[in-house]
């Protein structure tokens, strides 16, 4: 008896791991590498599209270089475009604006001690030139978006050092600051503009407390609007989606690899997707249609087993989706380019290369099941319910599960909640279907 037990036991954990790192099913990974590193630049921190004049391109900002690189599926890989400049060592962050004389790229910099410029870069420059100067010691201006604040359309800064705003145009001529650092944040980390029905306003997340501000020319400096929430402490990535309640924004965290979810309505951050394999930060996020509808994919990096795989979440699924194989490489910067082939994402990585995600669904792809559940062990105390959340492969159009007591409970919906209120051994079984058809996965619970 004893010995039956354990080998059931020692069952159930080679399932855990199968479920948790994947390793023990088939996953077809959609990440293309399109370019290599190129003169040892060490990460792509940001990417943004541009057209030169010769069609439109991807241009990767770079660390430990300062410089600017472009990709374009004609010329395939990396090619530089900017040499480093005054000694700046990363390109945090890049837009794109009119300053009055045509579309040109922008890049925020970081150097310690004497960081904090902003470059621009056009085909008729043929390098960067700086435009704008540190300004009140910040040594990074980690994140870049365009705004009109009334006065016309401008450049908008987030700093590191002291979580300040900058604001740039050509008229100003350099950085002047729109708002100062709120207190117990040290960066801003992510930008974007979003309505709360009061017209259109920035909206920060720092590096601190995970809370999230927003500014406007009329309030005039910054606003908490969201408090810290699951014990994330910073907002690496934001974006706007609109879930089918409308738009809202959305945010991705360190320390857990959380999604955020932030509108009027709410009045606050609200948890809607946790942690998946060992995924500890999402440092990127953009919104991508692969055939199924709009839903938001996040770039992930920092885990502890590993890294690079790509999330996928929509109020569908409920949940982060894995869609790729693992990297081994942060992905710290994610783009939408079309380059000829149709829409698809690029993530620039760790090890300064350049990665292309699209979802090529056929539906004679047969899914292959998987779940997650919110409990850490197969061991449970008994009374105890469990949410299982689908993440099946291939898009399955259909669940069937079983789980619970003895005999077991039928459930068709994707995600499930399992009630285990006797004690012994109870299998949770998973089989997803669609057209082409359909495979099963399951995990032995112990209930105590």
């Amino acid at each position: 008896m004893y010995c039956n037990k354990s080998l059931k036991l020692i069952f159930a954990l080679i399932l855990t791991v199968c479920l948790i790192v994947g390793t023990c099913s088939a996953m077809d990974s959609n990440w293309t590498q399109v370019a290599s590193q190129l003169n040892s630049q060490s990460y792509i921190y940001s990417l943004t599209t541009y057209d030169d004049g010769t069609g439109t391109a991807i241009y990767g900002g770079t660390a430990t270089g300062g410089r600017l690189f472009k990709y374009n599926a004609t010329t395939g890989g990396w090619i530089q475009v900017a040499a480093q400049l005054n000694s700046q060592t990363d390109i945090y962050s890049l837009v794109t604006y009119d300053d009055g004389t045509g579309t040109a790229i922008y890049g925020g910099t970081y150097k310690s001690l004497n960081g904090g410029r902003l470059f621009k870069y056009n085909a008729s420059l043929g390098s960067w030139i700086q435009v704008a100067a540190q300004l009140g010691g910040q040594n990074y201006i980690r994140s870049l978006i365009t705004y009109d604040d009334g006065t016309g359309t401008a450049i908008f800064g987030g700093t590191g050092n002291s979580a300040r705003l900058y604001k740039y145009n050509a008229s100003l001529g350099n950085w002047t600051q729109v708002a100062a650092s709120p207190g117990g944040e040290s960066h801003i980390l992510s930008l974007v503009i979003y309505d709360d029905g009061t017209g259109d306003a920035i909206y920060g997340g720092p590096d601190g407390t995970g809370r999230l501000y927003k500014y406007n020319a009329t309030t005039g400096g910054w606003a908490q609007v969201a408090a810290t929430i699951e014990y994330q402490y910073e907002i690496y990535s934001l974006t706007t989606y609109d879930d089918g309640t409308g738009e809202a924004i959305y945010g991705g965290t360190g320390n857990s690899g959380l999604l955020l979810k932030y509108n009027s309505t709410t009045n606050g951050w609200t948890f809607v997707a946790g942690r998946i394999i060992f995924q500890g930060y999402i440092y990127s996020l953009t919104t991508y249609n692969d055939n199924t509808g709009e839903a938001i994919y996040g770039g992930p990096g920092h885990g502890t087993l590993d890294n690079g795989r790509l999330h996928k979440y929509n109020t569908s699924l409920g949940n982060w989706t894995l869609v790729t194989d693992n990297l081994g490489l942060d992905v710290r910067s994610l783009v939408r380019y079309n380059d000829s082939t149709g829409d698809a994402i690029f993530g620039g990585t760790q090890g300064g290369r350049l990665f292309k995600y699209n979802y090529t669904y056929s539906s004679a792809t047969t899914p292959v099941a998987m779940f997650i559940k919110n409990w850490g062990s197969n061991t449970v105390p008994a009374p105890r319910s469990i949410n299982f959340n689908d993440t099946s492969l291939n898009e399955p159009t259909s669940w069937n599960w079983t789980c619970g007591e003895n005999p077991p409970a039928y459930k068709t919906t994707r995600n499930i909640t399992c009630a285990f209120n006797m004690r012994g051994w109870r299998n949770v079984t998973l089989t997803a279907t669609n057209a082409a058809g359909s495979s099963t996965n399951y995990t032995l619970m112990h209930v105590i």
